[in-house]
């Protein structure tokens, strides 16, 4: 599946207050939701570190959950999920050609 299909087909899903307005609310929403989904993903993890086992099962359906926020927060902020990860795949590769993949701060 194309990155801009299930975007738009996230959106089909996409119910809450303001769901589609690109309001600051739907924003400070979709913001939550994405720092939820992550939580979860990361607390599952942390279960697998502290456990020491190798139970993945859930891991996918957590991704999945972190894609949605994703996707649906893109088209909040009004970008084609597409565009955004062709970008991202740019700006890693220029740091990787210029030795500036590690350390931190936007502009390396």
């Amino acid at each position: 599946m194309h990155p801009n299909e299930y975007q738009k087909r996230c959106a089909d899903t996409a119910i809450y207050h303001d769901a589609g307005t690109g309001s600051n609310n739907e924003l400070y929403y979709l913001a939550m939701a994405l720092a939820g989904e992550a939580g979860e993903l990361a607390g599952k993890i942390s279960k697998i570190y502290r456990d020491k086992t190798i139970n993945h099962k859930d891991l996918g359906k957590e991704c999945g959950d972190v894609c949605w926020a994703v996707a649906m927060l893109a088209k909040a902020l009004g970008y084609d999920l597409e565009n955004i990860m062709e970008a991202n795949l740019a700006k890693l590769k220029a740091r990787k050609e210029a030795g500036t993949i590690g350390g931190s701060g936007d502009d390396r």
